[in-house]
């Protein structure tokens, strides 16, 4: 017996598309199809490898559903709830995915390329060998995630917090941690190579060494625990200072 599908909305219950699997993808897959606040929760719900590019899901529910492999390339995800979802291999380049939460979710190998995710929730979530590069997450909410191998080149990452996140061997060149919260981090392996740390806070992170801090190009006002504070203040006195910091005008 082939199983039916209903997606329903999920504030005012109405019926957005119905039909077996087959079917449904074919309406999901509309280009820019509009499924605003569409549920789409559980493990039952497999959709993976589905062309999803410029679809609307802004409000969309999506707890645990098998989305390995979509393609989400300029979609809508805004405020949508991807919470243990399965995403790994997904696309989301250029998406717009603002308080979006990803809580506990696989998104392994998944393409972040310039998405729009400021304070969005990726706590706990599987990032190994991700792409971030030039993606917005200010704000965002990184704790206890794996980011190992993964690409953050030019990602702005202002204000997040990556307490306990995993950075071993990813690339964080010319990436911007303007007064994120790197406490407990492990950048084990990491290329911090241009690398912007003003105002963070690394004060009870020990797995970074000095020419990783050596390779950043500003350390200004950054927080550091006070048995490498003097190491770094020995080697690394030129990117202490305030004229390290981009925009600074003498």
């Amino acid at each position: 017996m082939k199983k039916l599908y209903i997606i329903t909305n999920w504030h005012t219950g109405e019926t957005v598309a119905e039909g077996e699997a087959e079917s449904l993808l074919k309406v999901v897959e509309a280009k820019k199809a509009n499924l605003n606040g569409a549920n789409l929760s559980g493990a039952n719900t497999d959709l993976s490898g589905g062309n999803l590019k410029g679809a609307s899901l802004i409000g969309a529910h999506m707890k645990g559903a098998n989305l390995a492999g979509c393609d989400f390339t300029g979609a809508e995800l805004r405020n949508a709830d991807l919470r243990f979802a399965d995403l790994s291999g997904a696309t989301f380049c250029r998406a717009k995915m603002g308080d979006v939460d990803l809580f506990g979710a696989n998104l392994c190998g998944a393409d972040f390329t310039e998405a729009l995710l400021g304070g969005s929730n990726l706590s706990g979530a599987d990032m190994t060998k991700s792409v971030l590069i030039e993606a917005d997450f200010m704000g965002a909410n990184f704790q206890h995630t794996n980011l190992s191998g993964a690409y953050l080149l030019g990602a702005n990452l202002k204000y997040s917090d990556f307490r306990e996140v995993n950075f071993s061997s990813a690339d964080l060149s010319t990436a911007d941690l303007s007064g994120a919260d790197l406490r407990n981090t492990d950048f084990s392996g990491a290329t911090l190579k241009g690398a912007i740390l003003e105002g963070s806070n690394l004060e009870d992170t020990f797995k970074i060494t000095i020419d990783q801090l050596k390779d950043t190009k500003s350390l200004f006002d950054t927080k550091f625990h006070p048995a490498i504070k003097q190491l770094v203040e020995a080697e690394c006195a030129h990117l202490l200072r305030e004229a390290t910091r981009p925009g600074f005008a003498r």
